[in-house]
């Protein structure tokens, strides 16, 4: 409270009205933090009383026991061979390389997209709906929801559609959107903008279709022996798209910066269109990558055989 609106604010006072809406926000979310160690939590308590005090005493040996450097020497030379053992089980994957390029590019193209989009959420939230702090607040939730819907039911589907076309559908109805919104955002902003939020509440559900995919790709597509490591090559060239995406889409809208009045609002619509037309292009990149790296499961006669 040291500028603008809140210069002249008592230190420690409540905060304004505008920002009553963002601290409940947060206060929102952050509570999804506990849901995950909830579970847990539940699970541990339900577990039959025998199998938790087998486990409890396993992993009390392992970690009162102590190594001899003899032990610790013989380890080393163990993890030595173990790592060229892994290299030589990546060599005998049939198509390792052509199945990294499904796996981790897949993963690269959706995180550029979904993260450069997640962090524009509001801002796009805010042009299509315009209102107060809370009115914000309360859409960036309900289209937080629609994500959490959209995971479990796309998780039903993994046995009946199977994960390489569930991800390929993923892909291919989020660019959908994002072409849609792009090429239609000049038209409709002004006035009909109901009908891109629709097409924006669709979009967003699409992104986490693949969302689930990624994760459990490589289990499908990579022998034991090396599904952990490639795995981990794949989420990390993910982290790369995610930081590309989120630089790249941040520096289409601070260019607008500097604008003021209708030229501002031009610079902001163009450079909607641009994040859009360039998520459309992730999202394409991401088709080619399942196509092309992992393949898609047999269909109809195909299947039935």
């Amino acid at each position: 409270y040291t500028c603008g609106e809140y210069a002249d604010m008592e230190p420690w006072s409540a905060p304004p009205a505008s920002r009553v809406g963002s601290q409940f926000a947060w206060r929102f979310i952050l509570m999804f933090g506990a849901v995950a160690p909830a579970v847990v939590g539940v699970f541990m308590h339900l577990q039959p009383k025998e199998v938790a005090v087998k486990e409890q005493k396993r992993l009390s040996r392992w970690t009162t026991s102590r190594v001899s450097r003899a032990e610790a020497a013989g380890h080393r030379k163990a993890s030595a061979t173990a790592s060229a053992g892994l290299w030589e089980a990546v060599k005998s994957e049939p198509l390792v390389w052509r199945k990294l390029l499904g796996t981790g590019g897949g993963w690269f193209f959706f995180d550029w997209s979904f993260y450069g989009n997640h962090l524009l959420q509001g801002k796009i939230l805010g042009l299509i709906l315009p209102g107060d702090t809370a009115a914000d607040a309360w859409e960036n939730i309900s289209l937080d929801i629609v994500g959490i819907f959209v995971v479990l039911f796309a998780i039903q589907l993994f046995p009946w559609a199977g994960v390489r076309w569930l991800q390929f559908w993923g892909f291919f109805s989020g660019g959908v959107c994002c072409l849609l919104i792009g090429l239609l955002w000049p038209a409709l902003i002004d006035n009909t903008s109901g009908i891109l939020l629709v097409i924006y509440y669709i979009q967003y559900g699409s992104y986490w279709i693949p969302n689930t995919t990624t994760y459990v790709m490589s289990a499908l597509v990579y022998k034991p022996s090396i599904r952990g490591t490639l795995n981990g090559l794949s989420a990390a060239a993910g982290k790369v798209g995610a930081i590309i995406g989120v630089t790249a889409f941040t520096k289409m809208f601070e260019v607008c910066d500097d604008k003021t009045g209708d030229d501002h609002q031009q610079c902001i619509n163009d450079a909607v269109q641009r994040v859009m037309f360039t998520s459309f292009a992730a999202a394409c990149g991401g088709m080619f990558c399942t196509i092309y790296g992992v393949g898609l499961e047999p269909t109809g006669a195909k299947n039935k055989k």
